[in-house]
């Protein structure tokens, strides 16, 4: 989670969150079982990468909170739902079936 902008507790925030696991071209060409080495054989498009399911808490209150699901280009393509803790805190669930590596969240000012 890297900060674009303002910081978490106060005023207007916004973060970009990267979230991935293995990656590697289609008929990558491994040349051990260890997969440290393809040699020349980098293999085609598209890469395949890991989607990683999480769910991410900020102390903040969830009626503040907005997020996006990215497109390869960094444009907003889907809104996530923005969940209240037990605590009334922001909660956002990200992962595969969001279909990116790239999430973007906003919190308005009080």
């Amino acid at each position: 989670m890297t900060a674009m902008e303002g910081e978490v507790s106060a005023g207007p925030s916004h973060w970009l969150i990267t979230a991935t696991g293995c990656a590697e071209n289609t008929r990558m060409g491994w040349k051990s079982a260890e997969k440290n080495s393809v040699g020349k054989d980098w293999g085609e498009a598209p890469s395949l990468v890991e989607g990683i399911p999480a769910r991410i808490t900020l102390p903040l209150p969830a009626a503040r909170v907005e997020a996006w699901a990215l497109d390869e280009r960094g444009q907003r393509k889907l809104a996530l739902p923005v969940r209240a803790d037990t605590h009334g805190n922001a909660a956002i669930s990200i992962g595969p079936e969001s279909r990116t590596l790239w999430y973007e969240v906003a919190a308005r000012g009080e």
